[in-house]
């Protein structure tokens, strides 16, 4: 066989692969079910995948799913925007808020200066009637979009709302009034009350199982140096599937976070984690973070040799267990 024929094969299988990839990744798109790519789309977004993400959201939104259009819209406004992005933006919006979307109509008539007041307004009646209609499914969620609602406009009323969601125990709720309560508001006659206060009404909150807080509820901790506290969340939030938590953890294991030198090294666990993170995240966001954890992978993979395999893919698999990991921000609840 010549080599000009050998080449061609290459070329030939080259493509043959490239055309059956595409082809696979179609139909697994178009096997999916409107809700399927939105959670699909959603996940890989939140692991800094958000070029892979946007198809599934894409996709989702044009079968009608209005949080896929939401995000979608979102999307499009936050990440690599282009100069066709907020007509793009303001067209998904437009059809996420039609299709249902809380979030949608919330953002048209809070930042949509592109719309006539009118429009607007009709926006802000129907985001209020949809938070009428959701407190016969979800009251604690209900009652806090309520006070955010009122906020500003009638305080009173809005702080009302707020203790009903508290009294729900809603993780939002709790911690905007753990927030108040380190702002000042509120009586406290003993030195020191308040910040315990607002420590505990945070842990409430954290106690939940929501992520954010438990990561406020952290950051909380460790303004108090209170670090061992703060090692048994940081433990929980990895466990609630926090992404940026495995790097932490990992850091804090091969004894590069002073605070917590109390913490026995541990580079077998640290490079489990590592891996965990490489395997779970993107780059098209934190691409620094990513290449920080690659080099601090490859530098462990000189010490933590073969000897190790069998204890590292045991304690891969338990980390694994607790996936999937994500970053749970602002865009995540819907």
């Amino acid at each position: 066989m010549s080599a000009v024929t050998r080449l061609l094969i290459i070329i030939l299988w080259f493509f043959c692969a490239v055309g059956n990839s595409a082809e696979e990744g179609s139909y697994d798109l178009n096997n999916l079910s409107a809700v399927e790519a939105f959670e699909k789309g959603r996940l890989l977004r939140a692991q800094f995948k958000n070029i892979e993400g946007r198809r599934y959201l894409k996709f989702a939104a044009e079968l009608g799913n209005s949080n896929a259009a939401y995000l979608y819209a979102m999307e499009l406004t936050s990440y690599n925007s282009t100069i066709r992005t907020p007509s793009e933006s303001r067209h998904y919006l437009m059809i996420a808020a039609k299709y249902g979307s809380r979030k949608a109509m919330q953002f048209l008539y809070q930042h949509a200066n592109w719309l006539e007041k009118e429009e607007r307004s009709f926006w802000k009646k129907n985001y209020y009637n949809a938070l009428i209609n959701l407190g016969s499914e979800q009251p604690a969620q209900a009652l806090y979009e309520l006070a955010l609602y009122h906020k500003g406009s009638d305080d009173e009323l809005s702080q009302y709302y707020l203790s009903r969601a508290v009294a729900f125990n809603h993780p939002q709720a709790l911690m905007d009034l753990a927030s108040q309560v380190e702002a000042g508001k509120g009586i406290f006659f003993l030195s020191g009350s308040r910040e315990t206060n607002a420590r505990q009404t945070y842990l409430k909150a954290a106690e939940t199982g929501y992520l954010p807080a438990i990561l406020n509820y952290i950051k909380c901790l460790e303004g108090a140096q209170m670090y061992e506290k703060a090692y048994e969340w940081r433990i929980k939030a990895m466990e609630a599937g926090d992404l940026t938590s495995l790097p932490i953890l990992a850091s804090i294991l091969t004894a590069q976070s002073e605070p917590y030198g109390f913490v026995e090294s541990d580079l077998v666990a640290a490079k489990a984690y590592l891996s965990v993170y490489l395997e779970s995240a993107g780059t098209d966001k934190l691409p620094a973070l990513y290449s920080n954890v690659e080099t601090l992978f490859s530098n462990l993979s000189l010490t933590v040799n073969d000897t190790y395999d069998n204890k590292l893919i045991i304690l891969e698999n338990k980390i694994k267990s607790q996936a999937p990991f994500y970053n749970h921000d602002t865009f995540w609840d819907y």
